[in-house]
């Protein structure tokens, strides 16, 4: 643990996936060890995450990495076999959200829950 705390919406480079990538970065202090010499990312010169020798286990401190559509697709293309499916992540996240308030409107008394609540 450092004094200093890494905040902030960050831009950075997959030189593995050869692709960008953007995601929010919140952490406190310094990871060390030898995985940090295969970072997983880059942005501005700096190393981001760790990678062990095998490549089976990745580590980084960017919050929303996989709501990037484009980086999630080129990430899961290692791990699927056959055509993986372009998805929309904000229209995933809408529709399923919309789906929950439907669910709960129809299954809850939304107006005893409300009357608590205020």
């Amino acid at each position: 643990m450092q004094p200093h705390k890494e905040v902030g919406l960050i831009s950075a480079n997959c030189s593995d996936l050869i692709c960008k990538t953007k995601g929010y970065e919140i952490h406190i202090g310094k990871t060390e060890g030898p995985d940090t010499e295969r970072p997983f990312l880059t942005c501005d010169g700096r190393s981001l995450g760790a990678t062990s020798a095998d490549g089976k286990i990745i580590g980084v401190y960017l919050h929303g990495l996989f709501s990037d559509d484009h980086f999630r697709m080129k990430y899961l293309a290692d791990y699927r076999s056959g055509r993986l499916e372009k998805s929309s992540y904000r229209q995933n996240i809408d529709e399923t959200l919309d789906q929950l308030a439907t669910q709960l409107e129809q299954n809850l008394d939304m107006g005893a829950i409300l009357e608590i609540a205020l």
